[in-house]
């Protein structure tokens, strides 16, 4: 009895491992996930529902590399210490080198169709707050990627007049991008053709990928404050991680379908 059931045992976990494999569940089957590995910048379509890397997790990943300059460290030590990191394992399959690709918040942009052109068309903004870099010396366009709501409370500040007022105080956690390498605000005009029927699925599933590299110093921390106006008695407090990013492709696809429609490069 005791064999057969150890039999009975031995097939039954064969079974369910064929089945993670196959249902991608588990770790073998996730290392084809988009987000563990590298991206390529030379694909014409990405997959049906591509959500590209996460933020948080790539933040976590190059906090473990501790990348960031100490104050000890002179500028030749530190970019020859970076230098020997470019390898340095991320998760999954990525390296720190590896082209990485962010999906943009639907939020950011609206798309009008013309039918009488058959063409789509929209614009928005590289960023949506600005930054300083980790040396304060440079503004840099920053990219919110994701926010989470953190609570709300009672308290004092002062409004962009300079008087004392009491407001509700909002916090939210924030991971975003810092672009490293565009204005502050540039706005870029997207225009593609596509047939009416096409056009009438795709409209709303429109998004945007920036594709590029991260770059020293990697990670910096994001702080923006909106401050209350005498329409608005409130203040939003957004504080978190941005990784600090070279931009060098921005895509607009149906993440539906996968389809690319655009690719741009952005100007410095």
């Amino acid at each position: 009895m005791k064999t057969i059931q150890s039999i009975f045992s031995a097939a039954l976990l064969l079974m369910l491992s064929a089945c993670a494999q196959t249902s991608g569940v588990g770790v073998s089957g996730n290392e084809n996930s988009p987000a563990l590995m590298p991206f390529d910048d030379k694909l014409e379509a990405l997959s049906p529902a591509y959500t590209g890397q996460v933020c948080g997790d790539i933040v976590g990943d190059v906090k473990k590399l501790r990348l960031i300059k100490d104050e000890f460290e002179s500028t030749a030590d530190y970019q020859s210490r970076v230098g020997q990191m470019a390898n340095a394992g991320l998760r999954g399959q990525l390296r720190l080198s590896d082209t990485l690709a962010f999906v943009v918040p639907r939020n950011v942009l609206e798309f009008n169709y013309d039918a009488d052109k058959a063409q789509m068309s929209g614009s928005f903004e590289i960023g949506d707050y600005s930054q300083l870099s980790s040396a304060k010396t440079e503004i840099l366009s920053s990219r919110t990627l994701n926010q989470t709501y953190e609570g709300a409370s009672k308290g004092r500040t002062r409004s962009a007049s300079g008087i004392e007022v009491y407001v509700d105080l909002f916090q939210y956690r924030v991971c975003a991008l810092n672009i490293a390498n565009t204005r502050a605000w540039q706005r870029v005009r997207l225009d593609f053709n596509i047939p009416a029927d096409e056009a009438r699925l795709a409209k709303s599933r429109l998004r945007i990928l920036y594709v590029g590299h991260l770059v020293p110093q990697f990670i910096q921390s994001y702080l923006h404050v909106r401050s209350p106006s005498a329409s608005r008695m409130t203040e939003g407090t957004y504080a978190g991680n941005a990784l600090v990013f070279q931009l060098e492709q921005i895509w607009v696809f149906d993440q539906g379908t996968g389809r690319v429609y655009q690719k741009i490069k952005p100007s410095n």
